[in-house]
């Protein structure tokens, strides 16, 4: 069974925005929203390898929750494909960019209100920039998810190395992952089969293991046994 891939509304309504926090402010280093939308660079695909993986592994905690995913960084659908397969169910794909050809562009995830009970997954591969005060935007992210939208299954696709820094070790004590997903391989983000990094998904789920920092290692068939 294949799901549906939507642009970003509930029940056929779109979802309010608010303002506050801009990804696009935090992203043009503290400029104005719209002078620069995203840096070009920040811009990485997610291999359909790595998410395959990923949903290998985790398939029987996200069947715990039904309804839509939300996928906010969709980028040119990459991620929102591959989940929509796997899943059967419908993903929400949206992003800041609107010139992906794919999903809603121009939606601010940190603008986004209106979530809670009607989406309780998101899955993305958040820009991995700092703002203006050196706060990583996956940080901010994963704050706005969790305790302002209520999102009860977040997974973060980040870099091997995200934690290798003091200004992330707030976000793990202050809202400690339930596992953390080491993918065995090197992932090519640039899709030019150069500078492969390690990828480590980051998962907070409170309904399985909220809090439990449990690490594992991934590969293509799903935790490595």
């Amino acid at each position: 069974m294949t799901g549906d891939l939507l642009p970003l509304t509930i029940d056929g309504q779109p979802l309010p925005l608010k303002t506050g926090y801009s990804v696009a402010t935090m992203l043009a280093g503290g400029q104005q929203a719209g002078q620069n939308l995203r840096r070009p660079a920040d811009y990485y695909p997610t291999p359909p390898k790595a998410t395959r993986a990923f949903l290998r592994a985790e398939e029987a905690f996200l069947r715990h929750y039904d309804g839509p995913v939300l996928e906010p960084c969709c980028g040119e659908g990459h991620m929102a494909r591959e989940i929509a397969a796997f899943l059967g169910c419908p993903v929400l794909s949206s992003d800041l960019r609107t010139d992906t050809g794919f999903g809603q562009g121009g939606v601010d995830f940190m603008q986004t209100i209106g979530l809670s009970g009607r989406v309780r997954r998101v899955i993305t591969n958040p820009p991995y920039a700092e703002d203006a005060d050196g706060v990583p935007l996956p940080i901010k992210f994963a704050v706005h998810a969790l305790e302002r939208l209520g999102v009860e299954y977040l997974a973060l696709l980040l870099k091997q190395s995200f934690f290798n820094a003091e200004n992330r070790a707030g976000l793990w004590r202050h809202l400690p992952p339930a596992r953390l997903l080491q993918t065995t391989f090197r992932v090519d983000f640039k899709g030019k089969g150069s500078s492969p990094v390690g990828a480590l998904f980051v998962i907070w789920d409170r309904r399985n293991g909220w809090g439990e920092e449990r690490y594992d290692l991934i590969n293509e068939g799903g935790l490595v046994r």
